[in-house]
């Protein structure tokens, strides 16, 4: 008996074809989504790199921030330093809460502004009182958040009474010129 064989083999032979296409099929579009994988995941690499960039940046970036604002607080405490000619009134307020907080009696004229290579406001201030209450006064007078220099000073004693139990006074008399902002 002779079988014929040829319908099976093409039969064979159209599904060895036909798997052949379908798996040359899977693998074109499995090389086609590794592509797109590969593709989207250095895309997804350099927007990371990026992202890694910005945050640096945005660290320096508050950095700056961090130095512009402790720069405007030097300037600001730089600044109180200095007297503003256009108003004397915190240098005078906090000269007057420091002579009653040391018990002298206070008095101040207002001089000239002096201009030139260091521009200052100047002040006659007379103080009162007994010794460790001037001598209170004028170590505060070394403590002000302002730059002062004491140009003239004269300490003389104020007669009060003849007698032991009367404290005697003294009084101070202070040329001081007070910096100004140029």
């Amino acid at each position: 008996m002779i079988i014929d064989v040829s319908p099976k083999i093409a039969y064979a032979t159209t599904a060895a074809a036909s798997i052949m296409c379908v798996a040359l099929g899977a693998a074109g579009i499995y090389a086609l989504l590794i592509s797109y994988v590969l593709r989207e995941s250095a895309a997804i690499s350099a927007i990371q790199s990026q992202i890694a960039m910005l945050e640096a940046k945005k660290s320096q970036a508050k950095d700056k921030e961090d130095d512009l604002a402790s720069a405007r607080e030097s300037m600001r405490l730089l600044r109180s330093v200095f007297l503003d000619p256009a108003d004397p009134l915190p240098f005078l307020e906090l000269l007057e809460d420091e002579a009653n907080r040391a018990g002298v009696l206070m008095s101040i004229m207002l001089g000239e502004l002096r201009q030139g290579s260091a521009p200052a406001q100047e002040f006659l201030i007379t103080a009162s009182g007994s010794y460790v209450n001037v001598r209170a006064f004028l170590a505060m007078m070394e403590l002000l958040p302002f730059e002062v220099s004491v140009r003239n000073a004269k300490l003389q004693k104020n007669q009060v009474g003849f007698a032991a139990d009367v404290p005697q006074e003294i009084r101070l008399s202070l040329m001081v010129h007070v910096a100004v902002e140029r």
